[in-house]
């Protein structure tokens, strides 16, 4: 008898978890529908109660809109708290952001050394772009001398997903090595800040 019970509220807990994650994602669904449409206001009171119930692409909307400003006053130091946040727990577009600021500099100071550490971590998490522009740093020797093998390897990766610059790169690096091609770093880095 005592096991039937055990029994029973397992299969409730599974269903209230089960439950409560479709219910999160018809409301994230609600809240991208919002923002589409120019509903900002909307999209962010949702996201704003998502995010504070721990989901991290719920906290990067949220990041977005005070970086742009839509509906929120924008706020740069607030969002990068929240990329921030949702980067250090795993979260590869919110690292592909700190990336790209330490990569540009701007509302943060430029540092290469942290741009690769996000891109690293990004591009190990699936972000296409990430994978493009670590492999790009790799080449260009950011930790002090170039990673070829490691550069290509995620270049690779950015090119198996279709990324047609990732694939450019790697024809390049091809013909450079048989000696066909004049392909510099400055335009490897050109191709990168274009992307």
């Amino acid at each position: 008898m005592n096991i039937t019970i055990r029994r029973l509220a397992f299969m409730a807990l599974i269903m209230a978890v089960l439950w409560r994650t479709e219910g999160d994602e018809q409301t994230a669904h609600q809240a991208d529908r919002a923002w589409r449409s120019g509903d900002y206001q909307t999209a962010v009171t949702i996201w704003r109660t998502l995010a504070d119930e721990g989901d991290l692409r719920s906290q990067v909307h949220l990041a977005q809109a005070y970086e742009w400003g839509l509906g929120v006053a924008q706020d740069q130091a607030l969002s990068w708290q929240l990329y921030l946040y949702a980067a250090e727990r795993g979260e590869s577009a919110s690292q592909y952001r700190l990336a790209e600021a330490y990569l540009r500099g701007g509302h943060v100071k430029r540092d290469l050394n942290a741009a690769y550490h996000w891109f690293e971590l990004a591009a190990q998490g699936g972000n296409v772009m990430a994978q493009l522009k670590f492999g790009a740093l790799c080449l260009l020797g950011i930790k002090g001398q170039p990673e070829w093998e490691k550069g290509r390897r995620y270049l690779l990766r950015a090119a198996s997903a279709g990324n047609e610059t990732a694939l450019l790169v790697l024809k390049e690096l091809v013909k450079r090595e048989r000696g066909e091609g004049a392909f510099t770093f400055d335009e490897l880095e050109r191709l990168v800040a274009e992307s």
